[in-house]
């Protein structure tokens, strides 16, 4: 989510938005690690509701707005979880892990930090970017520049931005990878580093039995794209980007 603190207080409709969304799955058997990004611009359509917690309907939107219209923290990631169930025609989606701005640091640290080489120009400094090929060991608070800035100007900024997540993710999932073989109490570890931080279903025990199966089965992490020929960026009447997903890449 796009705020720096899990568990702020806001009204109903104004608690932030899913500013990164990523379908992920596990195959148990294979290990295989399959993830699928999805644009915060992707218009479908999401449950909202009154100030006072009441259904007021459905609308066609932004699919990242769906955060903001739960009570507290849980009910805005299973309105989340909702929107993303109903783009894939259903899908069943049993778990889910929301983590606020700050905890972006705290994991990559954890891992001793993150090595990329940037797919697109970055503006770490405005007077001298780091042009795109350059490889870096990113900090944390260059991770959290690398992963969260956009250039709003363009309307397919966040289509880059998630370019870079991809590198970037893909880069962390290694280094974790990494590090839980060397020892199997790491993803523990992070999972409690970012706990004051995150939102989640998942518990110490699922996350054992994830990461035994994933380190036994030397897993690799593959991105799925929902680009097509008939993928549409455009600017609504009402000024904002949608994004519409091609059916058959769909």
């Amino acid at each position: 989510m796009d705020k720096t603190k899990t568990g702020e207080e806001a009204l109903i409709g104004l608690r932030g938005q899913a500013d990164t969304l990523v379908l992920v799955s596990i195959d148990m058997k294979t290990g295989q690690v399959d993830a699928i990004p999805i644009s915060r611009n992707t218009i479908v359509g999401i449950r909202q509701y009154d100030p006072d917690g009441n259904f007021a309907g459905m609308k066609n939107t932004q699919i990242c707005l769906a955060y903001g219209f739960g009570k507290d923290d849980a009910a805005s990631c299973e309105n989340v979880v909702d929107a993303v169930s109903r783009l894939f025609y259903g899908l069943p989606i049993n778990t889910y892990f929301c983590m606020d701005l700050s905890a972006i640091a705290i994991l990559n640290d954890a891992v001793g930090g993150v090595t990329v080489t940037t797919p697109c120009e970055v503006p770490f400094d405005a007077e001298h970017p780091l042009p795109a090929g350059s490889t870096i060991h990113l900090n944390g608070k260059q991770a959290r520049l690398f992963v969260q800035y956009r250039d709003t100007s363009k309307i397919d900024s966040n289509q880059e931005r998630m370019k870079r997540q991809e590198c970037y993710l893909t880069a962390f999932f290694q280094a974790a990878m990494a590090a839980t073989k060397e020892d199997i109490q790491v993803p523990i570890r992070l999972y409690n580093a970012v706990s004051a931080n995150s939102t989640t279903t998942l518990n110490p025990s699922r996350i054992t039995a994830l990461a035994t199966t994933l380190v036994s089965k030397n897993a690799q992490l593959q991105f799925h794209s929902l680009n097509g020929e008939n993928t549409e960026i455009v600017q609504g009447d009402d000024g904002y980007v949608e994004y519409h997903p091609d059916d058959i890449a769909m």
